[in-house]
């Protein structure tokens, strides 16, 4: 669906309106039909006695049909079923609100729709849900809902606020600012609750991501594609495991002795992090309750030029105590060709997290014939020096223990035949970047 093509657009097609319909049938569907013809007829037999759908179904068409005088006949038919379910089914939910398809009403009466709302798909709404203008203030507006949310029985979302993808909100909550996705909201104003993340993988012991044993969390999704990368199956963020917050730390604090006997703690690398950056909050949250240490292992690869993503970031290092920073190139072209982008933002994040007062570990894959520049090596170094709490830094040796991911995945791999650097070389890079510190 384009944006010309919104549905609450008065120029939006009947084909646009065909497929919004199709989307709220799918929604309420309970068998599967076989073949067009009967599913023609479940959509017949639907509108007889699916109550969400013949409510959608009147609402998707009198928002079509609305101010075109060519289907006036279609308008005031459907305008008038519109108008008779409404009333009957208790829900105030004008022609023309932009709700995207696989809308569904678990219940109903008393649910209360602001006509400027913005909902995304496949939502469900439970009965006494109002979302409503808040005139003054700071929030100020109208709520805008994303993808796949659910709002329970009695929720009020008042005012200019987003709820992300995935949010599930609970009975009676009352929602008055940003909700992050994935997350699980309640109470009076709502706090997030519980939070779920897309998770790649977990490692219960690992020596190589920070100080001590580390419990390691390996998120899914990442927006570089470094040609050494040996985890291209964590770049895709919604192929992960959809993994509850208390979920991990349920399992991590098996393990908490362990942690602290060798100043060790969690660790969550990628994958990147910072794409996921309220489910890695609540999660260090969580840890900090137990007094487990805890680390982030990132590219730095996300842009902070919006006051949300940087409250958003202020909260994280709030509960972080490290950070392990993978600088690939200095060189902004040789970077771009390394991964795909150019690095002036990852560079600005090094110098917010210096600034913040976050310790700091800086991380260089050696790639021979690639990273191992001797002039980007001391560029590097100069950068490094402007960075107030960085303690420590890494020169990684380029594996190919990646390559078969790349071939199961159906990638050619740009590396073949590349050789891991010689001990010489290695020395030699950590020679010039050790005078930063």
């Amino acid at each position: 669906m384009t944006l010309s093509e919104s549905p609450n657009n008065a120029s939006m097609s009947f084909k646009t309106c065909r497929q919004l319909i199709h989307e709220d049938f799918r929604k309420v569907l309970t068998q599967q039909p076989h073949g067009k013809i009967s599913e023609y007829l479940y959509i017949l037999r639907y509108l007889i006695t699916n109550n969400s759908f013949k409510f959608c179904f009147w609402f998707r068409l009198g928002s079509w049909s609305k101010g075109k005088k060519r289907v006036l006949p279609i308008y005031i038919l459907s305008w008038m079923m519109h108008r008779h379910y409404m009333f009957k089914f208790g829900i105030q939910m004008p022609l023309g609100t932009p709700v995207k398809g696989g809308l569904s009403f678990n219940h109903f009466s008393c649910i209360i729709i602001n006509g400027a709302t913005q909902i995304g798909h496949n939502c469900t709404i439970f009965h006494g849900v109002t979302t409503a203008l808040k005139m003054g203030g700071s929030n100020a507006g109208v709520p805008s809902i994303g993808n796949n949310c659910v709002l329970g029985p009695g929720s009020k979302i008042l005012g200019s606020v987003t709820l992300g993808d995935n949010v599930f909100v609970g009975a009676n909550a009352v929602v008055t600012h940003d909700m992050p996705s994935n997350s699980i909201v309640a109470g009076i104003p709502a706090k997030v609750i519980s939070m779920n993340g897309y998770v790649h993988s977990v490692e219960s012991f690992g020596t190589v991501d920070g100080p001590g044993l580390r419990f390691i969390v390996f998120v899914q999704g990442c927006g570089l594609r470094c040609a050494y990368c040996h985890n291209p199956d964590s770049w895709k963020m919604k192929e992960g495991k959809v993994t509850e917050v208390s979920e991990i730390v349920d399992e991590l604090i098996k393990y908490k002795e362990f942690f602290e006997a060798s100043g060790g703690g969690i660790t969550v690398s990628g994958g990147e992090p910072l794409l996921q950056m309220p489910f890695v909050t609540e999660l260090f949250k969580e840890c900090k309750k137990h007094g487990i240490h805890t680390n982030i292992d990132t590219s730095g690869d996300l842009h902070f030029n919006t006051e949300e993503r940087k409250a958003q970031l202020k909260e994280l290092l709030s509960v972080t105590d490290m950070l392990m920073l993978d600088i690939k190139m200095f060189d902004a072209h040789k970077h771009k060709q390394l991964t795909g982008k150019d690095n002036a933002h990852i560079l600005e994040f090094g110098r917010l997290v210096s600034d913040a007062g976050i310790p700091m570990w800086i991380r260089r894959v050696l790639v021979p014939g690639l990273t191992d520049d001797e002039e980007d090596l001391k560029q590097t170094a100069e950068y490094i020096k402007t960075l107030k709490t960085v303690e420590k830094i890494e020169v990684l040796p380029y594996h190919s223990m990646g390559e078969y991911k790349w071939t199961q995945m159906g990638y050619d791999y740009p590396l073949k035949g590349q050789e891991a650097p010689s001990d010489e070389v290695v020395k030699h890079a950590e020679e010039i970047l050790g005078k930063a510190i």
